[in-house]
């Protein structure tokens, strides 16, 4: 994954390019797509990732999913400060951890993804904030495994001089 800021607008928005995973799960981007941003792109572009993965995982509704991770993060996030290792310094940070299906009412219907847990890690010290996103859904009890781990995690920021 990699995200390339091309141009900074008079107004402070970005426009970038953007490749995010590779092989069958490439998400299609180009500077077209990714015009005019305020914020950084990777966090949304994850998170539509995954809730279509689940959806499609579940034969679910996505936005169903959507909806719940956006409750867990209204409804109270445990947030902790942590330290980073990034590029040889030590960084301030704070890891944010959502687990959003644990007590849905639905949770009968998916109920091997549940226990699914978020885990954030942000630094205002690193360029775009986000170090890590990091999902795991526990396996079975009793597993040594989880079912499903992915973690993504920032590593490496360059700067091209003008042109």
């Amino acid at each position: 994954m990699f995200l390339d800021i091309l141009e900074i607008n008079p107004d402070g928005t970005r426009n970038a390019d953007m490749q995010f995973f590779t092989g069958g799960r490439t998400q299609p981007f180009g500077p077209d797509n990714v015009k005019d941003i305020t914020g950084n792109p990777v966090l949304g572009v994850y998170m539509r990732g995954d809730v279509h993965d689940m959806s499609r995982l579940l034969h679910g509704n996505w936005r169903y999913f959507q909806r719940s991770i956006k409750m867990a993060f209204a409804e109270g996030a445990d947030v902790e400060p942590v330290i980073i290792d990034f590029a040889g310094h030590s960084l301030k940070g704070f890891k944010v951890s959502i687990r959003p299906y644990v007590n849905d009412p639905r949770r009968r219907l998916f109920e091997q993804f549940a226990e699914k847990r978020y885990e954030f890690i942000l630094s205002d010290e690193i360029p775009g904030t986000i170090y890590q996103i990091h999902t795991i859904v526990p396996g079975p009890e009793g597993a040594k495994e989880p079912l499903i781990e992915e973690t993504l995690t920032l590593r490496e920021v360059r700067y091209r001089a003008d042109s």
